[in-house]
């Protein structure tokens, strides 16, 4: 009944449910987070959970044409991967919004004083360069 590729397929699917999760947490998690820092990870968290959420529900649309024997000249298959290959690259880019939130410096540590000026020359006699 099923073989490799369906295996394959249907554990695709549940890995996909599980970034699907890991959206959800982020969103949920986004109240922890530094003021400065917020919009971005509720950014990424928006992008990466739809990014899966769509993951999902295109593989599932790929599982069933193709292992449920419905595949005939009409079958959107093409179509499905296409869609599936531009929501992980959706997917990717919210990881990508989450590791920009990460590494942006917070306000506090950009609200240092700038560092003394540098002391005065040597004192004595100056030669001058002129001669």
């Amino acid at each position: 009944m099923f073989d490799i590729t369906s295996v394959s397929a249907l554990l695709a699917l549940v890995f996909e449910g599980v970034y699907v999760v890991i959206g959800i947490i982020v969103l949920v998690l986004t109240a922890t987070v530094a003021s400065g820092r917020r919009g971005l990870v509720a950014t990424g968290g928006v992008v990466l959970g739809l990014g899966a959420l769509c993951n999902v529900l295109l593989q599932a649309g790929l599982f069933y044409f193709t292992n449920m024997r419905m595949l005939t000249p009409d079958s959107p298959v093409e179509l499905l991967s296409l869609l599936r290959n531009v929501s992980s690259f959706v997917f990717v880019g919210g990881l990508l919004l989450l590791v920009l939130a990460a590494s942006k410096r917070s306000a506090e540590r950009t609200a240092v004083t700038s560092p003394p000026p540098p002391p005065p020359a040597h004192p004595g006699p100056q030669t001058s360069s002129t001669r």
